[in-house]
């Protein structure tokens, strides 16, 4: 395997000497030649989970799902078995969140099909910036009431229904429980995992984006809420509204060309929340001008634990496939 044949999506590292990836939705592509009418694949993968006795992932050949994989601890050997007389484009994306997850390619043994240079030609590529949201925490399960592997599909989320709709690339930088300022759930904001590959190992931050979107706040909102003061709410809105707007600095540093879409409201949103993210929005769009739109989506909690359900990903991802476009 080399460069040529194989097509990282999303952040990966050499880490053991092996490719190496955690975020959700992240994985690889290849395209093989058949040199008999059925020919097999076998992907040998290794996995590593906390806090759960597996994961999932999902093989798309030629962009169709042919298989979804439960994958235990360790190493786990994916035996693909395709009957097509042409080139075919297999796809494998991880599905489940980084904290409980990440994976290593080992290695791809063919039969009777052998590898075809990938093509040189890039799709425009969008970064998501998000939290359990944007990982799909809970989004294929109704009304659950605790985090389950099985409950949880990054290819269900708005953001991958997003890149399919526009046949674009995607990078995802985004944790269950994250802040953009405000911790709560966990002691790392958004800020703290922005060049990391998995929360805590350093990577290049991500600088060919063609688009970028910024989905936080829910987080920052439960935070606010255990505030008992108006003096301390103030502060805490003031802290909200810098490492926001620090965070679209840093997007567009690394990226200059990018335009940003700014989400929120999937989740119930105090209006303090919502009007600091309005002005750090026109805050940004006097200091980048035509590069910042602002998204106001539908809430809705009727997945587990709270969070957006499936119709709640497809409703948003009509609305960013339109702001996108208009940017």
């Amino acid at each position: 395997m080399n460069s040529k044949q194989i097509r990282f999506i999303g952040r990966h590292i050499k880490k053991n000497n092996l490719n190496y990836f955690s975020y959700s939705g992240c994985g690889f592509e290849f395209l093989v030649k058949p040199t008999s009418k059925s020919f097999s694949i076998k992907l040998c993968l290794i996995s590593e989970l906390k806090e759960c006795d597996f994961q999932f992932i999902k093989v798309f050949v030629n962009g169709d799902l042919l298989t979804t994989e439960k994958l235990i601890s360790g190493i786990n050997e994916v035996i693909l078995n395709i009957v097509n007389k042409n080139e075919v484009l297999i796809k494998i994306i991880k599905i489940n969140e980084t904290y409980y997850s990440s994976l290593y390619l080992k290695n791809i043994v063919l039969s009777n099909c052998e590898f075809v240079n990938m093509s040189k030609s890039r799709k425009p590529i969008i970064g998501f910036f998000g939290d359990s949201i944007t990982t799909g925490f809970g989004n294929i399960d109704f009304y659950g009431e605790e985090f389950k592997m099985e409950g949880q599909d990054f290819t269900k989320t708005y953001a991958f229904l997003v890149c399919i709709s526009l046949n674009m690339n995607y990078s995802v930088v985004a944790r269950g429980g994250i802040s953009a300022a405000l911790p709560i759930y966990n002691d790392k904001l958004l800020g703290d995992i922005y060049d990391t590959v998995n929360m805590f190992e350093k990577c290049e931050p991500d600088k060919n984006l063609d688009y970028a979107v910024i989905n936080l706040g829910a987080n920052d909102n439960s935070a606010y809420l255990q505030l008992k003061d108006i003096e301390s709410k103030s502060k805490a809105l003031t802290v909200f509204k810098e490492k926001y707007f620090e965070l679209i600095e840093r997007i567009i540093k690394d990226n200059p060309n990018v335009k940003i879409v700014l989400m929120y409201h999937m989740l119930p949103l105090e209006r303090g929340v919502i009007d600091a993210i309005k002005s750090a929005y026109q805050k940004a769009s006097i200091s980048f001008k035509n590069k910042i739109k602002l998204l106001e989506c539908i809430e809705n909690s009727n997945g587990a634990c709270g969070h957006p359900y499936l119709t709640a990903h497809e409703h948003a991802s009509k609305l960013l496939i339109e702001t996108i476009k208009s940017l």
